[in-house]
């Protein structure tokens, strides 16, 4: 556990101590952390253009106003999103380093160091599903809020664990992404909405996008799906208080939801709450084939094969349009 928070510390502090420019936001979250520091509380609370979620842009206020650098809160901001991802994986995790190469190749770079605000959202989300599965409503409850106050993106979860609480059959969370993915090619989700102009303001920033609604994140989301049916066939059945089966119907509904808003980059942040749940599910999996080895270098060399892939991912991801070479500030 020692060189498990030593590896966690130096990514917190690799993030935190980034320079201004490295990623592709950080000078806009200067900018707002410098207009901000210059608010009131009566204009924050109001709103408007210029504010973003409430609790992001209270945290910029306050650490302004106890003194603190534009530099100091990357420091701080990026402890918070490492604190609770990482003491989470410590706690639920099957296989800990697995978890954290998985989320530093899928996620790292683009949440701790772009999408801040989204990343401590992601980060909150983990415990309240944990605190909810686990009937500790009122700490679940804490958590979505304050999740909610840092991204609206939380709110994916309602509609969701509702979902998976009252519809249990596998075959249906098996074969959802299938129609899905149909639905997602022939009928533009983005273009669906502002036809009907929902915030077609902000909306049409994303009109033009191309990204393709990471379809390979999907794909690699229901190998994950399948393997865990493959890994678990001798299983009769999973119960609905299972943690790790409520981790696959999560990530089952997430690759169902970014195939369905295939080819919109924005729909990404609702699917991506869902599909974070592959950092444990990944190595529920792994845990699972344990029993389909009868020698333990044959387990081991696939667990390294394993992490070599995600690696590969995580390498072929980083490039000059997500992080620039690093510096520290």
């Amino acid at each position: 556990i020692g060189v498990y928070i030593i590896f966690c510390t130096f990514l917190i502090l690799f993030a935190g101590l980034r320079a201004v420019g490295v990623d592709n936001d950080s000078l806009s979250y200067q900018a707002a952390f410098n207009f901000y520091a210059k608010s009131s509380v009566p204009a924050i609370i109001k709103g408007g253009f210029g504010y973003a979620e409430k609790g992001y842009v209270f945290l910029n206020y306050y650490a302004a106003a106890l003194g603190l650098t534009y530099h100091d809160f990357l420091i701080l901001f990026a402890f918070l999103i490492g604190f609770f991802n990482f003491s989470y994986f410590s706690k639920y995790s099957k296989y800990l380093f697995l978890s954290v190469l998985f989320y530093v190749s899928f996620f790292y770079f683009y949440r701790d160091f772009t999408q801040i605000r989204y990343a401590l959202s992601g980060a909150l989300v983990f415990w309240f599903v944990a605190f909810y599965q686990e009937k500790s409503y009122y700490r679940a409850f804490i958590f979505f809020i304050t999740a909610v106050l840092f991204h609206n993106a939380a709110f994916i979860m309602i509609p969701v664990l509702l979902m998976v609480k009252y519809i249990d059959k596998k075959l249906i969370y098996l074969l959802l992404p299938i129609p899905c993915l149909l639905i997602g090619t022939l009928i533009n989700s983005l273009s669906l909405l502002l036809s009907f102009n929902v915030d077609a303001g902000h909306l049409s920033i994303y009109k033009n996008d191309q990204s393709g609604g990471s379809l390979s994140i999907s794909i690699i989301g229901y190998i994950l799906i399948v393997l865990y049916l493959l890994a678990n066939k001798n299983k009769i059945t999973d119960k609905y208080g299972s943690y790790d089966y409520l981790c696959w119907k999560l990530v089952a509904l997430g690759v169902s939801l970014n195939f369905l808003t295939l080819g919109v980059s924005i729909f990404q942040r609702f699917s991506g709450m869902l599909f974070q749940f592959s950092i444990l599910l990944l190595p529920i999996i792994v845990y699972d084939m344990r029993n389909n080895f009868k020698r333990k270098d044959s387990y081991f060399l696939m667990y390294l094969f394993v992490c070599l892939l995600l690696l590969l991912y995580g390498f072929r991801i980083i490039n000059e349009d997500l992080v620039r070479s690093y510096k520290m500030f």
